[in-house]
């Protein structure tokens, strides 16, 4: 029987890598040399669906623990979507996580790409870059072109930079749905013992974190309360629950902030 070090020389040969995560990676691999006259990848492909919980990537070739990997097909992530094109069904994560061009199909790895976004390193290639496409799929200095301050701090946020160059369409979505939700959630703490006329709170959140709905008195079950507002984020979407008392001069005393989203 082959040795373990010479297995897994054979098996780099033919094509696989072996993720260090693998579960019970060794054991596997001996009892996989044991039972083969040769090392093929049709052997070894078989032996993992049948005694593994491993799987390989479709892009480099890694095995890796099935969990591990990213599952193109019915993923909604637009990268995902551009592996399953490309008939990539499982994907590793330093496969999915290399930078592509944003405005093509191609799943090519290039070490250069034009506007290349601070927030997920994604890009043009030369290809795009020299056609005639119209480039639409990014933002340069998005900063300059903020509407309000809160997009700027989204922004800076979501790209970890005080001054970003570029920010793909992408990136840009992100930062004013799920970042602006973390945002608000984080900051709504402060929120927590002050006091209020519901004009003013409706103001302040409408001033602040660009909010248009307004508050509607709820409890929990969604029946009208008189210890709590709802005030919708995103349209199904995201919303915030603020709990409070009425203090002697009827003004909202803020006891709990609460911020869900799908």
């Amino acid at each position: 029987m082959m040795s373990l070090n010479k297995t897994i020389e054979k098996l780099n040969e033919i094509g696989f890598s072996l993720s260090d995560n693998l579960k019970c990676r060794d054991e596997k691999i001996l009892e996989f040399a044991e039972k083969v006259e040769e090392i093929n990848p049709g052997a070894f492909i078989d032996f993992i669906n049948e005694k593994t919980e491993w799987n390989i990537c479709d892009c480099c070739g890694m095995v890796e623990n099935s969990e591990c990997l990213i599952w193109t097909e019915g993923n909604e992530d637009q990268k995902a979507q551009k592996f399953f094109n490309n008939d990539f069904i499982a994907v590793c994560r330093e496969c999915y996580e290399k930078p592509i061009c944003v405005y093509c199909d191609s799943l090519e790895q290039r070490k250069e790409l034009h506007f290349v976004c601070d927030c997920c390193n994604n890009g043009m290639c030369d290809e795009c870059y020299d056609s005639d496409m119209e480039h639409t799929n990014h933002y340069h200095l998005p900063l300059e072109n903020c509407e309000s301050e809160l997009q700027k701090t989204l922004i800076k946020r979501v790209c970890n930079s005080e001054d970003p160059q570029y920010i793909c369409e992408k990136c840009f979505d992100k930062a004013l749905t799920t970042e602006k939700i973390a945002f608000i959630k984080e900051d709504l703490e402060n929120l927590v013992g002050t006091r209020w006329t519901k004009h003013s709170l409706q103001k302040h959140l409408h001033e602040k974190y660009e909010l248009s709905e307004t508050l509607n008195d709820v409890d929990e079950s969604g029946l009208v309360a008189n210890n709590a507002f709802i005030m919708g984020i995103f349209d199904d979407y995201g919303y915030m629950d603020i709990y409070y008392l009425l203090d002697r001069n009827r003004k909202i005393y803020v006891t709990e902030v609460n911020v869900s989203y799908e």
